[in-house]
């Protein structure tokens, strides 16, 4: 009788810490999603007024939430980043294309946009988010580029 009640009491732990698991679970996911939907929510508003720098702020406050939801509170990595500019561009650069003209190959409008990243790239930087490496490896690659545009 007295294993009978301590298998009980075990199977009933068990059972508790499996249903808690799995609220914990969903709740997460709910996060997940919730974030995931005030982030694209953001991203198409920014559409609407890509110069915006509010907006274009709390957008990017929204993704990096999101990206440490996705993984696990463990922060952003800086692929995240990365990521989350080059959305932020895109909206930005995509809603302005229709009331500029098209650039030719070169020229300033690519330059311009060289140096747009250099800045970015910057900003990653001085937030201590790129290695100091990771850095002078991209400036290199970018100031290449813009060499390329000039010739």
């Amino acid at each position: 009788m007295g294993a009978m009640l301590i298998l009980g009491v075990i199977f009933g732990i068990g059972f508790w810490m499996v249903w808690a698991a799995t609220v914990a679970h969903e709740a997460m996911l709910k996060a997940k999603h919730e974030a995931q939907r005030a982030y694209e929510d953001s991203l198409s508003a920014l559409k609407l007024a890509p110069s915006d720098p509010d907006l274009k702020q709390q957008t990017l406050q929204l993704g990096r939430g999101y990206s440490q939801l996705t993984r696990d509170g463990k922060g952003v990595a800086l692929f995240d980043e990365v990521a989350l500019m080059n959305d932020l561009s895109a909206v930005c650069a995509g809603a302005s294309a229709a009331s500029s003209p098209m650039p030719t190959s070169g020229g300033p409008a690519r330059e311009a946009n060289i140096q747009t990243k250099l800045t970015e790239l910057r900003q990653l930087y001085n937030a201590g988010l790129v290695s100091n490496d990771e850095y002078t490896t991209l400036r290199s690659e970018l100031l290449g580029r813009l060499t390329a545009v000039d010739a």
